[in-house]
């Protein structure tokens, strides 16, 4: 069984549906008005729903993204800090999985991480 979708609020449709598409590779399945919906290319959706004031998330919550390599970690980092993304520190190579993490428009937590010894497999 596989976690397949996700739904987040935020403030400023475009930006939030930009950053996702830019640094992620999601691709627009569907929208109007109120909501997007974006699909990666493992399947994933992720749901975007517009309002005023997103509700906030617990201090400690963050969702995470795998990468296939070392060097798509290293070049997705360098180019989201050209960038301007929020970055929350900097990128770890010293642990297993190698990591960084990061802001999305709205402030939500993103851990972006690649295990070693997984190559080719973006999984945990």
């Amino acid at each position: 069984m596989d976690l397949n979708h996700f739904h987040l609020q935020v403030k400023d449709m475009q930006k939030t549906k930009s950053f996702y598409e830019s640094y992620f590779e999601f691709k627009e399945i569907f929208s109007n008005d109120n909501r997007v919906y974006l699909l990666n290319r493992k399947g994933f959706t992720l749901g975007l729903d517009k309002t005023e004031r997103p509700d906030p998330l617990p201090a400690w919550f963050h969702f995470g993204f795998g990468v296939d390599s070392e060097i798509e970690l290293r070049s997705l980092f360098q180019r989201m800090g050209v960038n301007g993304a929020a970055m929350q520190g900097g990128l770890n190579v010293a642990d297993d999985p190698m990591n960084f993490y990061c802001e999305d428009p709205d402030g939500k937590t993103i851990e972006v991480y690649f295990k070693a010894g997984s190559e080719g497999s973006s999984g945990p």
